[in-house]
């Protein structure tokens, strides 16, 4: 077959469905949480293969599973479930799995994981946009003031307005970086402020890189006057 512009087509395929598939998605529980909550942590499981299956369902944390669940999928059947789960304090690694059903061969994705940070003080969130040697004393400034602080890298976790939920106070630091927030960082935070959370911004080069940016006097009411002398 040729498109429109001439080019000759593949030639047309099928692909079988497995005849045994679970597979789980959308994994939503809070970032930070204190002690004293219940935690809840959903997601979803789906058969997509060909046959009735019982599947089993782990709740894990720090590789020791603590609860089970067991529901029956027809074929195609998906549904949506969760755990309970009260936290300790910490800094955990949860993860659900759905045991793979006999002759299962695809099993990437029976697993989901997240992390939980879990404290009994208010907790900042400290994000690093690859400044060196910043972390520690942004990290001692806001404990020193009673918070605890959890600390992440833009350049291996994207911000997200979900995320931000968690945290009341955000110390976002860009260090020397020439390209400091992009579109989607500067409507995140933009959002954050609207909500009512405490933004702090630190680094070099913000006034070079957005100043002609409406989130710049709008949202972090500043204005742009000269680098200087002795930055950058």
């Amino acid at each position: 077959a040729l498109d429109n512009a001439g080019n000759v087509g593949s030639s047309s395929s099928e692909f079988d469905l497995p005849e045994h598939n679970i597979e789980l998605k959308n994994m939503e529980m809070p970032f930070v949480a204190r002690p004293s909550d219940e935690v809840e942590v959903i997601f979803t499981v789906n058969n997509t293969g060909n046959s009735t299956e019982n599947v089993t369902l782990q709740f894990i944390q720090d590789r020791i599973a603590l609860s089970n669940q067991s529901i029956i999928l027809a074929p195609q059947e998906g549904l949506i479930s969760k755990f309970d789960y009260s936290p300790t304090i910490g800094l955990h690694n949860i993860s659900i799995r759905a045991i793979p059903v006999p002759s299962e061969g695809y099993i990437k994705d029976n697993t989901l994981e997240n992390a939980i940070f879990v404290s009994n003080k208010s907790v900042a969130l400290l994000v690093n946009y690859g400044a060196k040697n910043s972390s520690s004393i942004y990290d001692n400034a806001v404990r020193g003031i009673g918070f605890d602080a959890v600390v992440l890298n833009t350049e291996r976790i994207n911000i997200t307005d979900r995320l931000l939920e968690d945290f009341r106070v955000v110390v976002w630091f860009t260090g020397d970086s020439n390209a400091t927030l992009s579109g989607n960082e500067r409507d995140v935070l933009t959002n954050f402020v609207s909500e009512g959370g405490n933004l702090f911004l630190s680094g070099n080069n913000i006034g070079e890189d957005i100043s002609n940016n409406p989130f710049f006097s709008e949202v972090l009411h500043a204005r742009f006057v000269r680098k200087s002398p002795g930055f950058g």
